[in-house]
């Protein structure tokens, strides 16, 4: 049975839709705002992220998110009472084959997210989406583990695009579909000697042009950047079965998000 790692797309379908909310109400001149960001891994994968064999694995991964206050482009707070509640859960569903190319076996996977959406803003606004956010389909392939030093090695190789099946609609400032493609092509690899392990995975991430963004921005058409990040984890085990874990998620080339978190896995 694969062991491959889902992406995180949930938490990253957060910031898209905060960062909308915010363009839609702001500001003096739209046009000036950053354009929507695409979702990104933020990190939660990548505990043990190499480790994958052929077989079937389907996750579900959900969760719920809620902000009660929105920042404007100086990081200073939106005056008034603001409120975005987000429920969301994302299936994950990959297969390895046992055929092989370049000594790896071939793999992909497939994540798509059902999202309710509840926004209420200061001026008396309120909007509430909810359905399937944008598919992500991808191919690549899983290497079987093999012995360096006093060590393991493993590794996978992933293009995943984002497809723009989403709901979405240009006069609407919730939306759950990005309406432009997204390409995110990684490599995951984890090493584990006796007790410790060390995990990362290397994005380039490209998206194509929105055609048709919010008209709210007075602009016809809009294109996020390219970016290379990466998220990179150690554990240590403590006892027979549990790990404390430090993860490190999304450092990048030319700006980003970026954080950490200290957390303890227990478990085979």
């Amino acid at each position: 049975m694969g062991t491959m790692p889902a992406i995180n797309k949930g938490v990253g379908l957060l910031l898209i839709l905060l960062l909308t909310v915010f363009f839609a109400t702001a500001a003096a001149n739209p046009a000036a705002g950053q354009v929507q960001l695409p979702t990104v891994n933020l990190g939660d994968t990548n505990f043990e992220d190499g480790f994958g064999a052929p077989g079937w694995l389907l996750e579900e991964f959900p969760s719920g998110y809620t902000a009660g206050e929105l920042k404007d482009s100086k990081g200073k707070t939106v005056p008034g009472s603001s409120r975005v509640t987000t429920y969301s859960t994302t299936s994950h569903i990959v297969f390895a084959s046992r055929k092989r190319f370049l000594r790896g076996w071939i793999a992909g996977e497939v994540l798509l997210p059902l999202v309710n959406v509840d926004v209420q803003l200061a001026n008396g606004t309120e909007s509430r989406v909810r359905g399937f956010a944008d598919l992500t389909a991808g191919a690549g392939l899983q290497w079987a583990p093999k012995k360096i030093g006093n060590g393991v090695f493993v590794n996978r190789a992933m293009i995943d695009v984002g497809v723009p099946t989403g709901k979405y609609s240009a006069s609407r400032p919730v939306n759950l579909g990005n309406h432009f493609v997204v390409v995110d092509p990684y490599y995951a690899f984890t090493y584990e000697r006796k007790k410790v392990e060390l995990s990362a995975r290397l994005h380039y991430l490209w998206n194509s042009t929105n055609n048709d963004p919010f008209i709210g921005f007075g602009i016809e058409n809009m294109q996020s950047g390219q970016a290379f990040h990466i998220n990179y984890a150690t554990s240590c085990e403590l006892l027979k079965n549990v790990a404390l874990r430090r993860n490190l998620n999304n450092s990048s080339i030319n700006g980003g998000f970026r954080g950490g978190d200290f957390s303890v896995r227990s478990g085979g």
